[in-house]
């Protein structure tokens, strides 16, 4: 099928957006996540309907959905929860982060992965489902909570180590592979841009320099995300720290700026998802064998993170079973680191389905673990005192 015209797509794209909102209360009703719809939806039109090479068209335009959602992790990256918690922060991410790299590397020769399929696995594993998550800790009013905010911390700080490996992925599948000099290029230009930023929201926040206009945000956005794409990086790292610069100026109504591009630019960008993954890829048996194995990972993983909660943080009334269960979700991520691996054409149609199934298991039964948590515990970290951070 030849290319279909811009309008055309948009037409399409937004009947599937009506029949996903359309079903949304009943499978809610069902314990079953939208996003599981939404793939659905894109996996029964790319493969019988729409093939994706006619939808290419609008491809760019879907990402942009991604690119403000990795905005509001950024916005909502607290600096001074961070530091509050970092020796906490660190102990979780890093067994986490560590847990995930040294699994999948043990194992991706006898499961027949490339390098870099092995490094992209290990970023969608490590990845959180920060986004999805912050959206149940709103509904249980949990946001607000001591627990709920180191949770948040944790969620997007274990982003960092995953962005990093997409960005060394391609390195490694380069003739030339991944030098020592060009490792410490990667982490420099990171650093760089890292230090860039926070130094730069300080910095405004001394000045009294005026906030970024709510109708300039979206074109920043992307500016930011083409700007460390060109530099070599993944984009998503662009709207990360786009937010963290506008952190200092939540007021500003930028979250609720950006709803209306979200609820309909996010299941647009699950539905192409789910237009890339093939059937008879999804359906053989060898997809099956490698996602069992990276959901088993992904759990073990995340399961280990309970150990990274000090004892004195746990007296001062934090739960760390909302924190373990909160970073078991991979949610939207998960996906799109998934989906960047399978457009730079660095995994086979196998892989990405493999970590589009252990990306769903996950985020059903992550979100399912977490909200029970918080209905057995509605006052959990909500008044919890200060925890000093000490030696």
């Amino acid at each position: 099928m030849s290319p279909l015209e811009p309008l055309t797509l948009l037409a399409i794209f937004s009947l599937c957006y009506a029949l996903c909102w359309g079903l949304t209360a009943r499978v809610r009703g069902l314990g079953v996540s939208v996003t599981i719809v939404e793939l659905t939806i894109g996996f029964i039109l790319g493969n019988w309907f729409l093939p994706l090479e006619a939808a290419k068209a609008i491809g760019g335009i879907s990402e942009i959905g991604a690119l403000a959602l990795f905005f509001l992790v950024g916005l909502h990256a607290d600096l001074r929860e961070i530091k509050m918690f970092r020796r906490d922060i660190l102990s979780v991410t890093g067994i986490g982060a560590a847990a995930a790299l040294s699994a999948v590397l043990a194992i991706y020769d006898p499961l027949g992965l490339t390098r870099p399929e092995a490094l992209f696995a290990a970023a969608t594993v490590m990845a959180t489902g920060v986004g999805v998550v912050m959206r149940v800790l709103q509904e249980y009013g949990h946001a607000t909570t001591r627990t709920g905010r180191l949770l948040l911390a944790c969620s997007a700080v274990e982003d960092f180590p995953a962005i990093l490996l997409l960005c060394a992925a391609p390195l490694i599948a380069s003739d030339a592979g991944l030098t020592l000099r060009a490792g410490g290029a990667l982490l420099v230009k990171t650093g760089l841009a890292i230090s860039c930023v926070v130094a730069a929201r300080y910095f405004l926040a001394s000045k009294k320099i005026p906030p970024i206009p709510a109708a300039l945000l979206l074109p920043a956005i992307i500016i930011a995300a083409w700007g460390t794409s060109a530099l070599g990086f993944t984009s998503l790292l662009g709207a990360f720290l786009i937010g963290v610069l506008c952190g200092k100026d939540k007021e500003q109504g930028y979250e609720a700026y950006l709803k209306p591009v979200m609820d309909f630019f996010i299941p647009i960008f699950f539905i192409m998802v789910g237009m890339r993954i093939k059937a008879e890829t999804l359906l053989a048996p060898q997809s099956w064998m490698l996602a069992s194995v990276l959901i088993s990972v992904a759990f073990a993983s995340k399961l280990l993170c309970f150990s990274g909660i000090q004892e004195r943080t746990r007296a001062a009334g934090i739960d760390p079973w909302t924190v373990t269960l909160g970073m078991l979700p991979r949610g939207l991520p998960g996906l799109v680191f998934a989906t960047v691996a399978l457009n730079s054409g660095l995994i086979r149609d196998v892989v990405f389905s493999a970590l589009v199934i252990m990306v769903t298991v996950t985020n059903t039964v992550g979100l399912t673990l977490l909200s029970s948590r918080l209905r057995g515990q509605p006052d959990s970290g909500r008044k919890a005192s200060a925890v000093p951070d000490g030696e």
